[in-house]
Order: structure tokens, then sequence, then C-alpha cells
């Protein structure tokens, strides 16, 4: 089974308003979903950069 953990934050008003409708533009059914997925996911710079070497890597295996 998996740990988890919660991580406890204060929010004005305006930023938790903010939040939901960030959340609910991308289409996520809760904040908790939205903001795990802001803090983990990979950077656009990152993800181009492992596709350019995706491209090559399979380009030189064809």
């Amino acid at each position: 089974m998996l740990e988890t953990k919660e991580i406890h934050f204060r929010l004005t008003e305006n930023q938790l308003t903010i939040i939901k409708v960030r959340a609910e533009v991308r289409g996520y059914n809760s904040i908790s979903a939205f903001v795990r997925d802001e803090v983990i996911k990979t950077p656009p710079k990152v993800k181009q950069l492992l596709l350019e070497i995706y491209e090559n890597l399979s380009r030189r295996s064809s």
C-alpha cells in the first residue's frame, strides 16, 4: 500500500478562486488533482528535449 502525505497551506479567497477557475478550465474535477499535477508535471522544455531525443533515436534505428 502506498504511503500518502498531506500538505496544508493557506490561501486568500482571491487565490483560491484563481486556482478553482484554472482547475475547472483545464477539466479537473478537484482542486487537489489540479495542484498535484501542476506540482509534479514535467516542464515543457524537458518534454521538448525528450521528444527530440526520441525522434533522433527512432531515425537511427530505422
